[in-house]
C-alpha cells in the first residue's frame, strides 16, 4: 500500500471512529433519559436503540455524507491553489515582457500556420460532402490492365450496370456538355452536364427551388428541360424567384427550367452551370470502347464498395467477353465521391501541407522550450528559495506547467488572428483546380484544432523545462546557485536546436525539390511560343449551323473577320488548346499494312485551321502545314507530330505515306479513310508541363471538325487589348456568338501547373520559417553560452588568447551544433522526401544538388547567427570577467 492510500486509510479511520463515538454519545444520552423517567438500565438501552433504528446503516450514511463535504471542499482548495498559481504565472509573465512577446509570437506562428492548413485539409479532405447520407454515395470506373482506375464508362457499360446491379439503390450518369444561353443579355457560353435522372437519385440534394426531372427524360426525344447551378441562376437570372417553369434558350432552343440546385450542390469551384437530361440513343447503347460517362452511384444500406465492386464486376466480366481488346481486366473501381472528387494528387499535397506545418510548430516548441529553459537558469534562485520554504517537486512542476499553459492559451489566441489572415491569403492565392478549397474557413473544427494544439504545444515545450528546474537536487542548486557548473554546454538545449536544424532541413529540402522541379519544367520546350498568344472558345450550335457545310463556313466567317481585326498578326482554330486538359486517342496506323492485323499507336488527334502552325510559332519539321485547299474536297491529308512519325515509319520519309487512323471504333470519329500524310511538326505538350510529348495527328477542320473549337490569335499589339474588338468581329459574323473563355497562352501554362506551384510556395514560406526560427534558436543558444563563460572567456583572453581565437571558439560551437543538425536533418529528409514522389519533374526525391544546396544554406545560417555571439566575446575586459562582474 503507497503513501497515498494509507493516508486515506487513515484519514477514513479516524472519520469512521468520530462518528461511531458521537452516535455512541446521543445513544448513551437517550439511555439516560430513559433510566431518569424509570427504565431499567437494560431496558433503557434497549429503547433508545430501538429509537435510533440499524446504527451500521446510520453509521455509513453519515460516512458517506462526511466523505462527500471533505471532497468538496478538497475540489475548492485545489481549485484555489489553482487560481493562485496562475495569478502567480501571470505576473511572472509581465516582470519579463521581452521573453513573453518572443514566446508569444512563435507560438502565434506556429499554431496559426497550422490552423490555417488545418482548415484547407478539413474542408477538402474530412468535411463530408452535402448530398444525403455522404457515405454512401461512390464513384465508378473500370480497372485497366495496368491496374489504373478509368474513370470514364462506355454507354453500354452503364446501361448494363444500371438493368443488372443488385448493391445500388441508384446509379446516374453524366457528361459535359456546353452550350451558349442567349436571350438574357450578351450570349453567355455555359458549361454544363448531361446527366441522367439517376443522377439526382445517386447524389441527392434537395433542390433550392423546383423539382429535379425524373425516369421520363432517360428516353431519346424528350422534353428539353434544364436544372439551373445556383451560380448560374444568381449571375445570368438575378436570383429570379419565378425562374422555375420558365423557357430559356440553349444552343438557339427552349428549354424549361425545372429546379435550381443548391448552392452547396457543385462541389468544385467552376462546377457545371446546367445540367440537361442524358438519354443514350440506341447507337450509343453499342458503342464499345467509347469512354465518356461519369457514374455515381448510391450504396444500398448495409452494402459495402468491396460488395458493390463484385456486384458490378460480375456484370463487367460478362460484358468484356465480347469486347476483350479495350484493356480492361472486367473490375470494377468503387470508391467514396469525397475520393474521387478530391483526386489522389490533391489528397498528397494537402496532406504533405498538413505534415510541413507540424514540423514548423515543432520547431516553434522546441523554441520556446529553449527559451523556458534559458529562464529557468535565472531562476533557479527563486525556485530554490521555494523549495526550501516546503514547496514540493510536483508543486513546482505544476507551477511551471500553468505559466506554460498561459503561454499556449495567449498563443492560440494571436494564432487563431495569425490563422484568418493566413486563410485569406491562401484562398486569394489558391488554384483553382482543388475542389471545395472556396469554402475552407476557420469553423468549429479549425478552432477547435487551434486549442487542441496549442493544449499539445504547451506539454510539448513546457514539460521538459518544467521537469528539469524542479527536478534538480536542493543541496545542488544552493551549492550552483549563482554559476553554471556545465560551463554554458547545456546538452539539452544544444539537442534542441540540433532537432530544430534537421527540422528545418527536411522541410527546405521539399521546397527545394520541388522548386528545381519547377526549373526543370518551365526550361523544356514545350513546342510553340506562348508570348503574345490569346486563345478563346467559340461553339457554332446545331440548331442553326446544321450541315457540314455551314458549321465550315461558320468556322472561315469567323477567322476571316478575325485577321482582319488591326493588331492581329495571325489567327487560326484548334479542337483543343495545347496545355489544357483533355483529349481524346485513336489508333493510328500506316494504311499498307493489312487492316486486320494493323499494329498501330495510339495517338492523340485534333482538327486545326490553315496558318495554326504560323500562330503558334510552331516548327514544322518536314512537308507543309494544313492549308486552306484541304477542305472537304480535296484528297484527305493529316499532319503528326516527329515522334509518331519515327514510330511509324522509322528513319523513312513519311511525307507523301498513308495512314489510317481510329481504327476498329465504331463511334462518329471512325472513318477508315486513307489518309495521306503531309507535313511532320515538332512535338508539343499537349496535355500539360508537366507531362511528356504525345504522338498527334492533325486534320484539316474543313475535313473533320468539333462543333466547339478553341481561336488562337496572335497579336502585333499586346493582345488582351483586343478582346473587345474580337468580340465585335464575331457578332458581325452572327449576333448571337459568344467568344468564351479569353485567356491569355501564359495563364494557360500558370494555370496548369497552379497547384503545384501553390504547394511549392507554401513549403517554400514554411521552410523559410523554419530556417528563420533555427536560426534564431542557435543565436540564443550560442549567446548563452557566451554569457555563461564569460569567466572561461576572460582567463583565456588574460592568458594571451587572440580576439580571432575567441571569435573561432564561439563560431565553431554553433558550427558543430549545425553540423550535427545538418546531418541529422539529410537523413531524415531521405525518408521524408519520398513523399514527393510523382510531385517532382525531371529530378529525383534524391537530388544531390538540392541536399547539398539546402544543407549548405543551414550550416551557413548558424555561421551567421553566431557572429554576433562571437564579436560579443571579443569585447570581454578579462579585468572584470575575473572579479566576477
Amino acid at each position: 500500500m503507497n503513501l497515498g492510500r494509507r493516508i486515506v486509510h487513515l484519514w477514513r479511520r479516524d472519520t469512521d471512529v468520530e462518528i461511531a463515538e458521537e452516535l455512541r454519545f446521543h445513544l448513551d444520552a437517550t439511555a439516560d433519559e430513559e433510566v431518569a423517567r424509570g427504565m431499567t438500565p437494560t431496558a433503557a438501552r434497549a429503547a433508545a436503540t430501538r429509537r435510533f433504528g440499524d446504527l451500521t446503516t446510520i453509521t455509513h450514511t453519515l460516512a458517506s455524507l462526511r466523505e462527500e463535504g471533505d471532497r468538496i471542499m478538497g475540489r475548492k482548495e485545489w481549485f484555489e491553489a489553482l487560481a493562485q498559481d496562475a495569478r502567480f504565472g501571470a505576473r511572472q509573465l509581465r516582470k519579463h515582457p521581452g521573453f513573453s512577446a518572443v514566446a508569444l509570437l512563435t507560438l502565434a506562428l506556429g499554431i496559426g500556420a497550422s490552423t490555417a492548413i488545418f482548415s484547407l485539409v478539413y474542408c477538402v479532405l474530412l468535411r463530408p460532402l452535402p448530398y444525403q447520407d455522404a457515405d454512401r454515395v461512390v464513384s465508378l470506373g473500370q480497372v485497366l490492365t495496368s491496374g489504373d482506375a478509368q474513370r470514364y464508362v462506355p454507354v453500354p457499360n452503364f446501361l448494363a450496370w444500371e438493368a443488372q446491379n443488385r448493391t445500388l439503390s441508384a446509379i446516374g450518369a453524366t457528361d459535359q456538355r456546353s452550350m451558349t444561353l442567349t436571350g438574357h443579355g450578351d450570349p453567355l457560353r455555359l458549361r454544363g452536364n448531361n446527366a441522367t435522372s439517376g443522377y439526382w437519385r445517386a447524389a441527392y440534394l434537395p433542390p433550392r427551388l423546383g423539382r429535379y426531372y425524373d425516369a421520363t427524360t432517360d428516353h431519346p426525344g424528350s422534353s428539353h428541360v434544364v436544372v439551373l447551378s445556383y451560380a448560374t441562376w444568381q449571375t445570368a437570372f438575378g436570383g429570379d424567384t419565378t425562374i422555375v417553369g420558365q423557357l430559356i434558350h440553349l444552343d438557339g432552343e427552349p428549354y424549361t427550367v425545372v429546379a435550381v440546385a443548391p448552392d452547396a450542390f457543385s462541389t468544385t469551384t467552376n462546377g457545371p452551370a446546367f445540367w440537361t437530361p442524358l438519354a443514350p440513343s440506341p447507337d450509343d447503347a453499342v458503342r464499345w470502347g467509347d469512354h465518356e460517362l461519369t457514374v455515381t452511384g448510391r450504396l444500398k444500406p448495409g452494402v459495402t464498395p468491396v460488395a458493390a465492386a463484385a456486384d458490378l464486376g460480375r456484370i463487367e466480366t460478362a460484358a468484356r467477353v465480347a469486347h476483350p481488346d479495350d484493356g480492361l481486366t472486367g473490375a470494377i473501381a468503387v470508391q467514396p465521391l469525397l475520393d474521387a472528387t478530391v483526386g489522389v494528387t490533391n489528397q498528397r499535397q494537402l496532406l504533405i501541407l498538413l505534415a510541413a506545418v507540424g514540423l514548423v510548430l515543432l520547431i516553434a516548441c522546441g523554441n520556446v522550450a529553449n527559451l523556458l529553459l534559458a529562464r529557468a537558469v535565472a531562476r533557479r534562485g527563486e525556485i530554490t528559495v521555494r523549495r526550501a520554504l516546503g514547496a514540493g517537486r510536483r508543486r513546482l512542476v505544476r507551477q511551471l506547467m500553468i505559466e506554460s499553459g498561459i503561454l499556449a492559451a495567449g498563443g492560440v489566441v494571436l494564432g487563431v488572428g495569425v490563422a484568418a489572415l493566413g486563410l485569406r491569403l491562401l484562398l486569394a492565392n489558391a488554384p483553382a483546380g482543388v475542389p471545395r478549397l472556396k469554402d475552407a474557413s476557420l469553423d468549429t473544427p479549425a478552432l477547435l484544432f487551434a486549442i487542441g494544439v496549442a493544449a499539445l504545444s504547451a506539454l510539448l515545450f513546457g514539460l521538459m523545462p518544467a521537469l528539469q528546474a524542479a527536478g534538480r537536487d536542493l543541496q545542488t542548486t544552493i551549492r550552483e546557485s549563482g554559476r553554471d557548473s556545465r560551463g554554458g554546454r547545456d546538452p539539452l538545449r544544444r539537442g534542441l536546436i540540433v532537432a530544430e536544424i534537421a527540422l528545418a532541413l527536411v522541410l527546405l529540402t521539399g521546397a527545394g525539390l520541388l522548386l528545381r522541379s519547377a526549373a526543370r519544367m518551365h526550361a523544356e520546350p514545350t513546342g510553340f511560343v506562348a508570348g503574345n498568344l490569346l486563345t478563346a472558345r467559340v461553339a457554332l450550335p446545331e440548331s442553326q449551323y446544321a450541315t457540314d457545310a455551314a458549321v465550315v463556313a461558320g468556322f472561315n466567317q469567323v477567322l476571316t473577320r478575325v485577321r482582319a481585326v488591326p493588331g492581329v498578326a495571325s489567327a487560326a482554330f484548334i479542337s483543343r488548346v495545347p496545355i489544357g486538359a483533355g483529349g481524346a486517342d485513336c489508333t493510328v496506323a500506316p494504311a499498307e499494312r493489312p487492316y486486320e492485323s494493323a499494329s498501330g499507336v495510339d495517338a492523340d488527334f485534333r482538327s486545326v485551321s490553315d496558318r495554326y502552325f504560323s500562330t503558334m510559332e510552331s516548327p514544322v519539321l518536314r512537308g507543309r502545314a494544313i492549308a486552306a485547299a484541304d477542305d472537304a474536297t480535296a484528297p484527305p491529308v493529316v499532319m503528326i507530330n516527329a515522334s509518331l512519325a519515327a514510330k511509324l515509319f522509322g528513319n523513312a520519309d513519311p511525307i507523301g505515306r498513308q495512314v489510317r487512323h481510329c481504327i476498329g471504333l465504331g463511334n462518329g470519329y471512325s472513318n477508315n479513310t486513307v489518309r495521306t500524310v503531309v507535313g511532320v511538326f515538332a512535338d508539343v505538350r499537349a496535355n500539360g508541363l508537366d507531362q511528356e510529348p504525345v504522338d498527334q495527328v492533325f486534320y484539316p477542320v474543313a475535313q473533320f471538325y468539333e462543333r466547339q473549337m478553341t481561336l488562337v490569335v496572335r497579336g502585333s499589339v499586346p493582345v488582351t487589348s483586343l478582346v473587345p474588338s474580337l468580340r465585335r468581329a464575331i457578332a458581325a459574323v452572327d449576333p448571337q456568338l459568344p467568344l468564351a473563355a479569353p485567356i491569355t497562352m501564359g495563364d494557360v501554362i500558370r494555370q496548369s501547373t497552379a497547384v503545384s506551384r501553390f504547394t511549392m510556395l507554401l513549403l517554400l514560406v514554411l521552410g523559410v520559417s523554419g530556417l528563420c526560427l533555427a536560426a534564431t534558436g542557435i543565436y540564443g543558444v550560442v549567446s548563452y553560452q557566451v554569457a555563461q563563460r564569460v569567466q572561461e572567456m576572460g582567463i583565456r583572453l588574460a592568458l594571451g588568447a587572440t580576439p580571432g581565437q575567441v571569435r573561432g571558439l564561439v563560431l565553431r560551437n554553433g558550427f558543430t551544433t549545425a553540423l550535427i543538425g545538418v546531418a541529422i536533418g539529410e537523413a531524415a529528409a531521405v525518408v521524408g522526401t519520398r513523399a514527393l514522389r510523382g510531385l517532382v519533374y525531371g529530378i529525383t526525391t534524391r537530388d544531390p544538388v538540392t541536399f547539398v544546396s539546402v544543407g549548405g544554406v543551414l550550416a551557413l545560417t548558424a555561421v551567421v547567427a553566431s557572429i554576433a555571439p562571437a564579436l560579443r566575446a571579443t569585447r570581454i575586459d578579462p579585468v572584470k570577467a575575473l572579479r566576477g562582474e
